[in-house]
């Protein structure tokens, strides 16, 4: 199913109930587990019914997952003037980052999956976000995907010339190919630009199709928000 035939909603609709629930999430204190709890049922439910695939999900993890462990691996030991010792203040901290995270990718997964991305942008000009926020942002999502293309290029001319980066000293190799993928970008970012002003492209990215607010998309953000702060004061 398309993300075109999931969209009910007005994206404005949806990009308020993502900054609500991002919001009360990130102001709860870590030690209410039983709020957290409600986050993730909630949010794993709305992406269930969203019908956002798990790959798309594991990836979104995995990406974030780097900064996490990070954080989590050295946050719990604190430096309390006495060396460095673990304390249950640090794996508090610890706990409190991770499942942020984890809920934070679960509402942007949600928001930009059931999201036609032109709409998406489309919202956020009619919050009267700055145009060149909103086109850096079109921009970068749009040709992401052609520099993922230039430097899988790259990576197979290196891996049929025999490349096998297994040691240390390989890095220098890796180096060179970073530069020659920033020429190329370089280059091929000029030719994108002089073919786009060339078909006319006055800085507006042209949505198909504009929805409007109706009855359900008020019901949907009341609803929504009634069930965050109940969770957000209620829940222990």
């Amino acid at each position: 199913m398309s993300k075109r035939s999931r969209v009910v909603l007005d994206a404005r609709t949806k990009v308020i109930v993502a900054i609500m629930a991002l919001s009360v999430i990130v102001s709860t204190p870590p030690g209410r587990f039983g709020a957290f709890a409600c986050y993730l049922i909630l949010s794993t439910l709305a992406v269930v019914a969203s019908r956002v695939s798990l790959k798309t999900l594991k990836m979104r993890w995995l990406a974030l997952a780097p900064f996490v462990l990070m954080t989590v691996a050295f946050v719990p030991f604190l430096n309390t003037g006495h060396g460095m010792h673990v304390v249950r203040s640090g794996w508090l901290i610890a706990w409190n980052v991770a499942i942020k995270a984890a809920l934070g990718v679960l509402c942007i997964t949600w928001l930009t999956e059931t999201t036609p991305f032109p709409a998406l942008l489309s919202a956020l000009e009619q919050f009267r976000v700055p145009k060149t926020a909103v086109l850096l942002l079109g921009f970068t999502h749009r040709y992401l995907y052609v520099l993922r293309e230039e430097a899988m290029r790259m990576r197979r001319a290196l891996v049929s010339r025999g490349y096998r980066a297994r040691w240390l000293w390989h890095a220098t190799v890796l180096g060179r190919v970073i530069g020659m993928l920033f020429i190329r970008t370089y280059d091929r970012a000029e030719r994108v630009y002089l073919a786009m002003k060339s078909r006319g492209f006055d800085g507006d990215f042209q949505v198909s199709q504009r929805t409007q607010f109706e009855a359900r998309d008020w019901a949907f953000a009341t609803v929504c928000a009634t069930i965050l702060l109940m969770i957000r004061l209620g829940a222990p």
